[in-house]
């Protein structure tokens, strides 16, 4: 399957389920694996020359965040980039490892979070993101947030 951009297109098998939504300069790209058994290979080709694969695992679902030739995919797709300009990203994230993909034929300095790093044309790295958590959703994103209460369990049976 071959998902279309313009500039920006990605090669799939037809496992992959994907969507892309602009947000001004910034496109948002969704990528989902239907195959319960088999890792997915995804392609990048921008302006006509491919970039390195992206492995996605059975099941899994990606979020890609593109501008200006560059890709950001965080490995949790709860991430949600809140702002880009000039290369300078802002992710609502806990700390985890994002990977950056610099498709363009030129370098370029990219910020994230406050981290600095330079990228080489059509390079690809994988750094570990500082975390950067709203107060507001502070709540919403701690690790204990999805652990549930102990249960009193009584046995309510009747002999019916």
């Amino acid at each position: 399957m071959k998902g279309c951009c313009t500039d920006l297109e990605f090669l799939t098998p037809d496992t992959v389920r994907w969507a892309v939504y602009p947000n001004g300069k910034r496109r948002h790209f969704y990528f989902f694996n239907a195959d319960p058994n088999l890792t997915a290979s995804i392609r990048p080709v921008h302006e006509g020359k491919a970039g390195g694969e992206i492995l996605l695992p059975p099941g899994a679902f990606r979020v890609v965040y593109e501008e200006n030739g560059i890709l950001v995919m965080p490995e949790d797709p709860l991430t949600e980039c809140t702002a880009s300009s000039g290369n300078i990203w802002s992710l609502e994230t806990r700390e985890q490892n994002i990977t950056l993909v610099n498709l363009a034929q030129q370098d370029r300095d990219v910020t994230v979070n406050g981290e600095k790093l330079h990228l080489a044309a059509e390079t690809r790295i994988t750094f570990r993101c500082p975390e950067l958590i709203p107060p507001e959703k502070a709540g919403w994103i701690t690790d204990e947030y999805l652990d549930e209460p102990e249960m009193v369990m009584e046995d309510c049976s009747t002999p019916y």
